[in-house]
């Protein structure tokens, strides 16, 4: 016993915690596609940084993760759904018509938590058509749901410009002016 060596761990042999020496270990790091797309978005940050004075700015670090965070939940959603084995192209089809509806309930003077309850209601019934659909008619309905719910929206979409309640105001003409004064013109 007392000519035997200890044994060495991987670690002590100057080895990863998976066994790899470090130099594989960064080459399987900085090898990656991931890191590729990383780096570019470090570059666009550093140069946003450098030569805008707003990039940095507290309201616009806040307008970014605002608008990012309804694709935030949509992928949450999907990530879900991809890890089940499945996929869902219809995700933005029917994100994109309970916002409509949402929208279009709030023009109409319901009260905000009337509206949100429209809007998330059209999306429960949508995907509950669209997950009795996948499970009863099987792989090629999922690419079939996404077009409904996209054409419905934009069908009940006034054009750019216009309100939402063309009873309120002529909608022959486009409105010009800001938002608020719109919606408020009788």
């Amino acid at each position: 016993m007392t000519g035997e060596k200890p044994i060495q761990t991987g670690t002590q042999r100057g080895e990863g915690a998976a066994g790899q020496k470090p130099r594989a270990a960064w080459r399987q790091i900085f090898g990656r596609q991931e890191f590729g797309v990383f780096i570019i978005l470090a570059a666009m940050v550093l140069f946003l940084a450098v030569y805008t004075k707003t990039f940095v700015a507290g309201t616009n670090i806040s307008n970014i993760l605002r608008d990012f965070s309804w694709i935030a939940i949509a992928a949450f959603g999907e990530c879900m759904i991809v890890i089940t084995g499945g996929i869902d192209l219809s995700v933005g089809s029917v994100m994109g018509l309970s916002g409509l509806i949402t929208a279009m309930l709030f023009a109409r003077d319901m009260p905000i938590p009337v509206a949100v309850a429209g809007g998330l209601d059209t999306g429960l019934l949508v995907g509950l058509v669209n997950g009795l659909m996948i499970t009863k008619g099987g792989q090629v309905v999922r690419i079939g749901v996404t077009g409904p719910p996209g054409a419905l929206a934009a069908r009940s979409t006034p054009s750019p410009g216009r309100p939402l309640r063309p009873g309120k105001r002529n909608s022959t003409k486009p409105c010009r002016s800001p938002a608020s004064t719109c919606r408020s013109i009788s």
